[in-house]
């Protein structure tokens, strides 16, 4: 008996789309540059794959192999890319006292907390010497006293002080979530210079901001804390029921409970589908309007990995279907695997994402399996 029966006999064999091998390619080029693989390496290990898949008889195996290497040097690229920029913009960042030009992007008060007021602001200049250096990178201002600031007001921030944080850890979480440091002062010296009429971003803080306090003035405190956590994804560090229940959640290890995962948006919308089907009109407006109504969710809540993820993931199932197109759930993970990545490669290396899209993964193998036996 050769080796390729033996396996075909042994094990069972599911049809991959070339997708998927490009993902496994992207996530081992944003390894070899994070952990500075060698270039030997690689190639002996490219070529061992290439000689797999020949004689496995791939029919698709040089596509199979250019969206490898695309995905490979791509995401090789772009993670090295974000590293250099952002070591670059740390050693930029003076150490003493200084002054930038920045644009408020999110505002979030806590009452009960010692730093009531987490401001997130984009740098679009430092001052050093009576010059402006062009400066773009966000910072985020942890302040005890609460100024009068909305989203997207243009201000001049005086005499900040930063101080590198001790655990590398915490500056990598900085770095994965698009800011460069996090600052803490008594009280924000600023000057405000400008406050757009009209702004989008205010406009859409007003409203989660309306939604929550009208939440809160309805519900007990219980239920707000539980449904801010399910629902609107918004995690209430200063509220004392939160932290109890958090408490007993991972005494016992469940604390994902509390998190807001992709369920949701599959509950959202499987409800939504119910009520559009009593509305008489075409089905392509339908689908329309249930991804509108989602993206209109998304973009009032405080969305995760594993949200996005399953955004993601109904768009291009409402895409594929709209076309009649046949499709695997594999082959869609795999999709969004490389959207996230590419967006921000820094994912692959947090819990968050590793659970997400690994119990996922493994979820739409095994069901892929289970189909394949099924067949025979």
């Amino acid at each position: 008996m050769s080796l390729k029966n033996h396996f075909t006999d042994h094990f069972i064999s599911l049809s991959l789309s070339p997708v998927f091998f490009a993902t496994v390619a992207c996530c081992a080029g944003i390894l070899s540059c994070h952990y500075n693989m060698s270039l030997l390496f690689i190639s002996v290990t490219f070529l061992c794959i290439y000689q797999f898949l020949f004689f496995l008889k791939k029919t698709d195996i040089h596509l199979i192999a250019v969206l490898c290497g695309v995905a490979y040097g791509g995401a090789y690229y772009r993670y090295e890319s974000l590293v250099s920029h952002n070591k670059a913009s740390y050693e930029v960042l003076p150490k003493k006292p200084f002054n930038a030009c920045a644009r408020v992007i999110d505002l979030e008060t806590c009452t009960k907390a010692k730093f009531k007021t987490i401001l997130t602001v984009a740098l679009t200049s430092l001052e050093k010497e009576d010059t402006h250096i062009p400066f773009t990178e966000n910072l985020r201002i942890n302040v005890i006293d609460t100024p009068e600031l909305l989203v997207d007001d243009i201000i001049t921030l005086r005499a900040l002080t930063y101080k590198p944080p001790k655990n590398s850890s915490f500056r990598q979480y900085l770095f994965k979530e698009g800011i460069l440091a996090s600052l803490y002062c008594v009280k924000l010296n600023y000057t405000l210079h400008k406050r757009p009429r009209y702004s989008f971003g205010r406009w859409r803080a007003y409203l989660r901001d309306r939604i929550t306090k009208r939440l809160s003035y309805s519900l007990s405190p219980a239920s707000y804390s539980l449904f801010c956590a399910l629902f609107l994804g918004k995690k209430l560090s200063d509220s004392g029921f939160y932290k109890e229940l958090r408490a007993y959640c991972t005494y016992w290890g469940i604390v994902h409970y509390l998190a807001r995962s992709g369920l949701h948006v599959v509950l959202i919308a499987s409800t939504l589908s119910i009520f559009l089907r009593l509305i008489p009109v075409h089905f392509f407006l339908k689908e329309a309007l249930l991804l509108l109504f989602i993206l209109i969710y998304h973009g009032l809540t405080w969305p995760s990995v594993s949200f996005n993820r399953a955004l993601i993931t109904l768009i291009l199932y409402k895409i594929y279907t709209l076309q009649s197109l046949d499709f695997k759930t594999l082959h869609i993970l795999s999709i969004t695997t490389l959207i996230i990545l590419f967006i921000n490669p820094l994912q692959l290396f947090f819990l968050d994402f590793q659970l997400s899209f690994g119990l996922t993964g493994a979820l739409a193998w095994f069901n892929e399996v289970k189909l394949v036996s099924a067949r025979k």
